[in-house]
C-alpha cells in the first residue's frame, strides 16, 4: 500500500508543472485526447481555449528569467483557481496553456475565457529581484474553439491556434473564436479555419495558421471596408 502511494505520488508529480500549477504538455495532450475520444458532442459541448501571455519575451529581456518565471506562477496560479474542477488546464508551451472546457460550448467558452483575461489584466504581479520589488500589469491573448463531432485533438488545437495567432495580429490582449470569427453568427462558411485534418511537422503547421490567420484579418477589412461604402 505504501509503495502504491509512493507511486500515485511520483506519477502526480510527474505530471504537473510545479511552477505553474498546471499539467505537464504530455498528461495535458494524453488526457485530453482521451476525453475528446470518449465525448460526443450531443450530451454537452466542449471546448479548448490556448492561452498566450503577451510579450513574455520582453519581460525576460527586461526583467531576468527569474521574473519571467513568477509571471508564469502567477499567471498559471489565477488561471488554475478560477476553472471548474471539470476542465483540464496545462502548460502546452513556455508561456502558452491550453484549457480543455468541459460542458461550454463557444459562447460560454468566450465569456469565461474574457473573464480570465479581465482578471489577469487587472491584476498587478509583484516581481521580487536583488533589485527590490517590480510591479508589473500582464496580458494574455487566446484562440477558442468549440469541439465537433469527429475531430481530433489536433484538429482542436490547430483551429484554436489559428484563432490564437488572430488574436495576436488584432494588436493582442484579447480572445478570438475560432469558429466565429470573422463572420457574424449565422454566416460562417463552411470548412472550418484550417486545411485538412492531417498532422503535419511544426514549421508547415505554424505557415498554415500563419496563412489562414493572416486570411481571416483580410477578410475582416474587406467586410469592414464593404460595410462603410453601404453606409456611405
Amino acid at each position: 500500500l505504501a509503495h502504491e502511494h509512493i507511486a500515485v505520488r511520483l506519477e502526480r508529480l510527474a505530471s504537473t508543472d510545479g511552477m505553474a500549477g498546471a499539467l505537464v504538455r504530455r498528461a495535458f495532450m494524453e488526457q485530453a485526447a482521451g476525453l475528446l475520444a470518449r465525448h460526443s458532442p450531443d450530451r454537452f459541448p466542449v471546448s479548448l481555449a490556448i492561452v498566450d501571455i503577451d510579450h513574455f519575451k520582453s519581460i525576460n529581456d527586461k526583467h531576468g528569467h527569474a521574473a519571467g518565471d513568477q509571471v508564469l506562477a502567477r499567471i498559471g496560479r489565477l488561471i488554475g483557481a478560477s476553472l471548474r474542477d471539470t476542465d483540464l488546464f496545462g502548460r502546452i508551451g513556455g508561456e502558452e496553456f491550453g484549457i480543455l472546457l468541459m460542458n461550454a460550448g463557444g459562447d460560454e467558452a468566450l465569456a469565461r475565457v474574457e473573464s480570465l483575461r479581465q482578471r489577469v489584466a487587472r491584476d498587478e504581479c509583484t516581481l521580487s529581484s536583488g533589485k527590490g520589488a517590480t510591479l508589473l500589469r500582464c496580458t494574455f491573448s487566446a484562440g477558442v474553439d468549440e469541439y465537433r463531432q469527429g475531430q481530433t485533438l489536433s484538429n482542436l488545437l490547430a483551429r484554436a491556434d489559428a484563432a490564437l495567432y488572430a488574436a495576436k495580429s488584432l494588436g493582442r490582449d484579447r480572445v478570438v473564436v475560432g469558429s466565429d470569427y470573422p463572420y457574424p453568427l449565422g454566416e460562417r462558411p463552411a470548412g472550418g479555419l484550417v486545411r485538412g485534418a492531417s498532422v503535419v511537422d511544426e514549421h508547415t503547421r505554424r505557415m498554415i495558421l500563419r496563412e489562414n490567420a493572416e486570411t481571416f484579418l483580410g477578410l475582416n477589412a474587406a467586410n469592414s471596408m464593404a460595410n462603410k461604402e453601404k453606409s456611405a
